[in-house]
């Protein structure tokens, strides 16, 4: 009988320092966040650009993921439309800082502000779907339309 109390204490202290290194934001709402692309016409070349440097090329209509802790540009491409980009807005999400703020109060350790604002998890990109409508090129007098012929 000693031994299963240790056993369930053991655990129990487990659980809870697992808790308590953990930062609200990312226990509740994850470190990354899927983002729809959508694009009239579809079919158009999303290229994806961090932060960091990382590009990714993807074709709409389709989602992808990203990392709370970075900052993206998302440029819209298709032949014979004008480029377009939009840029993701982050913003911070009180409700997550407030509980990371309230758990330091608890627990006297701010691992999880510091977890949070490390990894992202106190923000969230805004909108979640993203439409582009993209402009056709406009033609000069005497050339030819640049994207697909009539009748293609």
């Amino acid at each position: 009988m000693k031994g299963k109390s240790l056993i369930v204490m053991l655990i129990g202290i487990s659980m809870i320092g697992a808790i308590a290194l953990s930062g609200c934001g990312a226990m509740f709402k994850g470190t990354s966040q899927m983002i729809s692309l959508n694009s009239d016409p579809p079919r158009a070349t999303a290229i994806v650009k961090s932060s960091k440097g990382v590009e990714t090329q993807v074709t709409t209509p389709t989602s992808i993921t990203v990392k709370k802790s970075g900052t993206y540009s998302i440029d819209f491409r298709k032949e014979g439309y004008v480029p377009t980009t939009v840029v993701l807005n982050r913003h911070l999400n009180g409700g997550m800082l407030t509980c990371d703020i309230l758990w330091l109060f608890v627990t006297w350790i701010p691992v999880a502000i510091v977890v949070d604002a490390v990894t992202g998890g106190w923000y969230e990109f805004t909108p979640e779907t993203i439409n582009v409508a993209l402009e056709p090129e406009k033609v000069q007098e005497g050339q030819p339309p640049k994207g697909p012929s009539p009748g293609m």
